[in-house]
């Protein structure tokens, strides 16, 4: 009886895929997995999988067939029901698959799933009801990677090795108040060799705030899946100059000094009509000893009206994923020259003259 149940519902689904789909003449068969994003992985990484959808032409089969003749054949079986997507890594012992964790689906075609620890290297196999298919691509279960610790006072929001996104779609590596006594830490399982790695601190990936380049890197052996990759590499408090000399449109580089431009539009009446005057703030921060200096300017560069340092906010006054941060700039005698409200996920901040400036 099982059997012929299931001989049933198959036959139902079928029919009902050749009515949907009797203008384009096709029919979906199983699905398969045909892409792993990333393809090398350790326990515990939740991946991609990207599915395709086989079709076989039926023009010759329902050319003859009409639709009311079609739903009164499909009346006459069970309804089938929505059919659970399960995704299973080859096993330990040859032949055996075991069943991945957290699947979730992200659209029709893209499917994430978490990495078991019984997981080895081989090919994946996907599962719908009692249908299943084995991808011709493979996994591979690294033991080489890296290990990254979130120290700073933000979100990582995207982590890239070699300019593959190896965060899953809503995922990050959490800040916590600087009083936590813990951390956030993400292993990544990568191929071995050198690798270019590209972080993206922010609130959430709608938010960035600040990307970090890295130099290549050797990806470092496992030492256990409690303590991660030797070196990690840690992702320290992000500094007020940091950001502030973030853009790529560079005023000047001088050894370990980089200068960056914000600048504001002011429309100033006079007898011969409105006119426009630029209003900048330079700002230099040395990734030597973090200091970071600024120069005021009116008109242009030579017109400097106030220069002096940026002042480094407290750990406390940053907090947790902040919106706006308030920066004090003295003048070269220390005297108080004004303070900037920075709108940090939209590269702006506003000065006591009014002004909104932006980075250039």
């Amino acid at each position: 009886m099982k059997r012929r149940i299931a001989i049933l519902t198959i036959a139902a689904s079928l029919l009902t895929s050749m009515v949907s789909t009797a203008s384009a003449q096709t029919l979906r068969l199983v699905n398969q997995i045909n892409e792993i994003i990333p393809s090398q992985a350790m326990a515990g990484q939740t991946i991609t999988v990207k599915i395709s959808n086989t079709e076989v032409n039926f023009n010759s089969i329902i050319k003859d067939f009409r639709s009311p003749k079609l739903q009164e054949i499909i009346a006459r079986f069970p309804r089938v029901p929505s059919l659970e997507t399960k995704i299973f890594f080859t096993g330990t012992r040859s032949g055996t698959f075991v069943e991945g964790l957290n699947v979730r689906r992200v659209d029709a075609s893209t499917y994430t799933v978490q990495v078991p620890t019984t997981a080895r290297t081989g090919p994946m196999k996907l599962q719908r009801g009692i249908a299943s298919s084995t991808s011709t691509v493979r996994f591979t279960l690294a033991t080489v990677g890296f290990t990254f610790v979130n120290l700073s006072q933000f979100n990582v929001v995207s982590l890239k090795v070699d300019n593959v996104e190896r965060l899953a779609p809503g995922q990050t590596i959490a800040a916590v108040p600087h009083t936590a006594p813990n951390v956030n830490v993400l292993d990544v399982g990568t191929p071995s060799g050198n690798r270019t790695i590209q972080v993206t601190m922010g609130r959430n990936a709608a938010s960035p705030v600040l990307v970090l380049f890295f130099n290549a890197r050797q990806a470092q052996t496992l030492i256990s899946a409690n303590e991660g990759f030797r070196n990690p590499i840690l992702l320290n408090p992000m500094l007020a100059g940091e950001y502030l000399a973030s853009s790529p449109n560079t005023v000047s580089v001088v050894g370990t000094s980089r200068t960056v431009s914000w600048q504001a539009v002011e429309v100033q009446a006079g007898p011969g009509g409105a006119t426009a005057v630029i209003h900048g703030f330079d700002f230099t921060f040395n990734s030597a000893n973090g200091t970071t200096t600024f120069r005021h300017w009116i008109g242009d560069r030579p017109n400097v009206v106030a220069q002096g340092t940026v002042s480094e906010p407290t750990a406390a006054q940053w907090g947790v994923n902040p919106a706006a941060i308030n920066l004090n700039l003295r003048r070269s005698n220390n005297t108080a020259y004004t303070t900037l409200v920075v709108d940090l996920s939209n590269a702006r901040f506003s000065a006591t003259d009014g002004l909104s400036y932006e980075m250039q």
